[in-house]
């Protein structure tokens, strides 16, 4: 946090000598009149934004430094599509919009927006109200004018000619939609239009945190985040696994499965003081890949595994899974070097395929499957709540003999993606298990 608030510091600075002289990218070509398809939109004109977007800032934050003229812009529609055109260094640019979705609370929609003029991209093209809580480039002059709980159409643009990060912000107060809203009231909720500063810079941190929901006797949870800047604040995007493992203590020569599930407990997207842009089950962050690795404890072995899911595949179907077998001595415990070079095919049907215990080392010594890695296919992703997947393999007694708590080692090996930036992060998560070999 320390860091984070030294960088905000730096941000006011940056953005000052940033804006300074600009020149003006839109021009007024006529004076303000009461036309209903004519807008006027606050202007401002970012340059030389840096990798995280830190000095994207607003107009109080850089005391207006990056303001320009108010712009002039036409309007019109087609059903719900809106038609934009205004005046760009010394071009007349058509801007439209074609309704995408619409955040969580229903406050925003999102548009898809495109621009006739290969020189620009649309990053943002939004329609919010209670814009009081949304980012406003434009965030001085709503609170001195009395906006906060109006509406707005903001439109962002990329400045594909520079060399540098340069965008042109648009932001049109007191905004009313040329149709009704009712045309677009059965919209697909979907926040991820609103991240759109993931795609446009890096990201500020990727971690690990501690979850504040206790842990239970079967069921560990972590949260992995990844932060953006968004003008003034700060946008989080949050997954939250559950690693649920249960292995019971055998008899003598007796057998206990030993169950480990990963599952997508819940994603979020957050911006503490903008709560039109949160949604409480997206994220850009997935599991794009998982592999378990099973240890056996001492005088016990692997006889089967099953494994069943709940799986987004890129290929539209799941296929199966091929699993390595690692043979030991069955005296070899949860330490184990592990050389996963035996596999076996195994389909994602909840179904137990069996392990063959044989062969010898070079002592003679008969090997028994000690260790266990399943790795999910490549094709294969947990991206939203609820995805699950699970291994559940049979820990069987040999040594037919009570003994005392023995360790049996579960670890999870994950990589968390995102979506919209397409950086992977990598995670072990390991779940030590304890069983008695009871009479």
């Amino acid at each position: 946090m320390k860091m984070l608030q030294k960088m905000a510091t730096v941000v006011l600075g940056l953005c000052l000598a940033l804006c300074i002289n600009v020149i003006p990218a839109f021009a007024m070509e006529n004076d303000v009149t009461t036309d209903t398809n004519t807008l006027v939109a606050k202007t401002a004109i970012l340059n030389d934004i840096d990798e995280y977007g830190s000095n994207w800032g607003s107009d109080a934050s850089t005391n207006n430094a990056c303001v320009v003229d108010d712009t002039v812009v036409s309007q019109s529609n087609n059903g719900d599509v809106i038609t934009l055109n205004a005046y760009l260094n010394g071009q007349n640019v058509t801007i439209t919009g074609t309704p995408l979705s619409k955040s969580e609370n229903g406050n925003v929609t999102y548009f898809d927006g495109s621009v006739n003029n290969a020189d620009y991209d649309v990053v943002l093209f939004s329609f919010e109200k209670e814009i009081q809580d949304s980012v406003v480039y434009f965030k001085g002059y709503m609170q001195e004018n009395g906006k906060t709980d109006g509406n707005i159409l903001k439109v962002y643009l990329k400045d594909n000619n520079s060399p540098t990060k340069d965008y042109i912000v648009l932001e049109v107060f007191d905004y009313e939609l040329p149709f009704a809203e009712s045309d677009i009231a059965n919209l697909d909720v979907d926040a991820i239009p609103g991240a759109w500063v993931a795609d446009e810079f890096e990201a500020v941190s990727m971690e690990k945190v501690d979850d504040p929901v206790p842990y239970t006797d079967s069921k560990l949870y972590e949260q992995y985040r990844q932060t953006f800047y968004v003008g003034d604040y700060q946008q989080v995007h949050m997954i939250r696994l559950e690693y649920y493992t249960e292995l019971s203590n055998l008899r003598v020569y007796g057998t206990s499965d030993d169950i480990c599930r990963l599952t997508v407990d819940s994603k979020s997207i957050t911006v503490a003081s903008a709560p039109n842009l949160n949604s409480s089950t997206q994220s850009s962050l997935y599991v794009s890949a998982a592999t378990l690795e099973q240890y056996s404890a001492p005088n016990t072995a692997w006889t089967h595994t099953k494994l069943d899911g709940w799986l987004y595949s890129t290929t539209g179907y799941l296929g199966s899974i091929s699993v390595g077998l690692s043979y030991a001595g069955i005296t070899v415990g949860a330490d184990l070097a592990a050389i996963f070079n035996n596999h076996q095919t195994i389909d994602i049907d909840g179904n137990y395929i069996g392990y063959t215990q044989g062969g010898y080392d070079d002592e003679g010594n008969k090997l028994y499957a000690k260790g266990i890695q399943t790795p999910l296919k490549s094709n294969m992703r947990l991206t939203n709540p609820g995805h699950y997947f699970e291994v559940t393999s049979t820990l069987k007694d040999y040594g037919n003999t009570p003994q005392g708590a023995e360790l049996v080692k579960n670890e999870w090996q994950i990589k968390i993606t995102s979506s919209i930036t397409k950086v992977t992060n990598s995670y072990t998560f390991a779940i030590p298990m304890y069983i008695r070999i009871l009479a």
